[in-house]
């Protein structure tokens, strides 16, 4: 009996610390507005060309795609 108890009293402590931990991941995915993309190393070299002197790459698609839409 004292067994079960103390495997309850785990298990608890497990799903409480993993809700915590859900709690802090979509809290970090609200705050944070950005997102990671795969891109091959030669398409990262090519944005690099296209790109300005203190440009980030979310600047520079942004503005790859704006002179595209016109």
């Amino acid at each position: 009996m004292l067994l079960c108890a103390m495997c309850i009293t785990v298990l608890w402590a497990v799903i409480v610390a993993a809700a915590e931990e859900t709690k802090v991941q979509e809290k970090s995915v609200e705050e944070n507005p950005f997102t990671s993309i795969r891109l091959r190393k030669d398409t990262v070299e090519k944005l690099k060309e296209k790109g300005r002197k203190g440009e980030s790459y979310d600047d520079i698609v942004k503005r790859l795609l704006e002179k595209r839409r016109r």
